[in-house]
């Protein structure tokens, strides 16, 4: 499936403009050159995957519907946009989120109030003016507000302007922002504040943990760190963490990079209070020594902002998921980098993904109603 004329149009915009935009994106956000590589390759395969993306979408709900009708003799089931949606887009990637995100939400038909980080305003405005300045269809539908996202909350939650907060990001007013939402009926998609959480079993030789420490370590590196992906909690099998931990502060020691990564180590059983519980952004990659994977299931049993497990293992894969299929992440990936990856369809929805279900962002872009007639 080609896709139609306009997106070919507009990705051809986004190339023109590329050299301006990482511009502004490395004065915004310091990123390097192979950090703004990295963004715009998912960027790249977000519009490769968006013809079948569509395709799967509309294959499950004709399912979705079907079961309605069937289970509840009368029903149907529509998909209808939720209107009007305030959208507070993160600020550590603005490619490839802010575009994939926002055009999720308009061909769903929802007007949209983008309001980025006040870090992050003039990479994500040209983004927007891409998108509208191809799209004049849209033009009365999208509304960029300048002065960032706890103003914008402000104004259009509690305002009641609004029928959806979609906040991408961690923040310490995350439980503020939740309440507002609940105080004012306005429904939320809340994304952010968890871990990439990697766990290096008993591998069965030194070059295996010393090849799992070189991809965690350059991981780690990627964005300054920044990135939901990042593993920056890392569970270490009590037999492997010796070298494990030699290794990687070996590799922050002679790195060309100027970050130097602290490495701290902890038991399973005597982890800080709150360690699991928000994103890390320091140069701290912390070790959590196990003795056996069991351990760790139980530690996660109520670990509930969880963004991936990176496994670095000989387990099979069906072991693997059998163990910890019922952690609440949304996805596994098996002896791969935890940063670098490409998502199997355009939006979310990862290739390695466990039992757990991945929402993608257009299934959240609009609501499933069960009409009973």
């Amino acid at each position: 499936m080609n896709l139609p004329e306009d997106y070919q149009l507009l990705i051809e915009d986004f190339n023109t403009h590329r050299s301006e935009l990482y511009n502004i994106v490395s004065r915004e956000s310091e990123y390097s050159a192979e950090d703004f590589d990295f963004l715009w390759g998912d960027l790249a395969h977000f519009f490769e995957s968006l013809p079948q993306a569509i395709s799967n979408l509309s294959i499950a709900r004709k399912a979705a519907s079907f079961y309605a009708a069937n289970s509840c003799k009368g029903a149907s089931l529509e998909w209808l946009p939720w209107g009007e949606v305030l959208f507070c887009p993160a600020s550590n990637a603005v490619i490839p989120v802010v575009p994939t995100t926002l055009l999720s939400l308009l061909l769903n038909g929802n007007k949209v109030v983008v309001a980025p980080s006040r870090k992050t305003t003039a990479s994500a405005k040209l983004i927007v003016n891409l998108i509208v300045n191809r799209f004049t269809k849209w033009n009365d539908k999208v509304v960029f507000y300048e002065e960032g996202g706890r103003k914008a909350i402000e104004q259009y939650v509690q305002g009641r302007k609004v029928k959806l907060l979609w906040f991408q990001g961690d923040s310490a007013h995350r439980a503020t922002v939740i309440q507002d939402c609940l105080d004012n009926c306005v429904d939320y998609v809340y994304e952010g504040s968890g871990n990439c959480l990697t766990i290096v079993d008993n591998l069965s030789s030194h070059e295996k943990v010393c090849k799992a420490a070189d991809i965690i370590f350059r991981a780690a590196l990627i964005c300054h760190g920044r990135l939901c992906t990042t593993p920056r909690i890392v569970f270490v099998s009590r037999y492997c963490v010796a070298e494990f931990k030699k290794h990687i502060q070996s590799l922050s020691q002679y790195s060309d990079n100027q970050r130097k990564f602290g490495v701290f180590e902890f038991a399973i059983d005597a982890i800080p209070t709150g360690l699991l519980r928000s994103e890390r952004g320091d140069d701290v990659i912390t070790l959590i020594t196990f003795e056996r994977l069991s351990d760790v299931v139980k530690c996660l049993r109520d670990y509930c902002f969880g963004i991936q497990l990176a496994f670095f293992t000989d387990e099979s894969r069906a072991s693997v998921l059998h163990l910890f299929g019922e952690t609440i992440v949304s996805r596994f990936l098996f002896n791969l980098s935890p940063v670098f990856q490409r998502s199997a369809v355009a939006w979310g929805g990862y290739g390695f993904s466990g039992p757990n279900p991945v929402c993608s962002l257009l299934e959240k872009a609009h609501r499933a109603v069960v009409i009973h007639e």
